[in-house]
């Protein structure tokens, strides 16, 4: 389980996207063991800092590491 909240949660959110971009918010939080808002507050933060975007639809898309 990651600690709730900054550095270390986008840490291991980050590392769930690089080795599986089709990955969805409740499935980050099931394996972080975090509420799905949160998980969303997080990626819409490192979507302002981009970290990372969002290819092709909510539904669909996928999650790229951007740096």
């Amino acid at each position: 389980m990651v600690q709730k909240g900054g550095p270390e949660t986008r840490n291991a959110i980050l590392q769930l996207i690089a080795s599986n971009g089709n990955i969805t918010s409740r499935e980050i939080a099931n394996t972080l063991n975090i509420n799905r808002s949160a998980i969303l507050k997080h990626l819409k933060k490192m979507q302002e800092d981009h970290i990372i975007r969002r290819e092709g639809s909510q539904k669909s898309g996928k999650w790229v590491v951007i740096s």
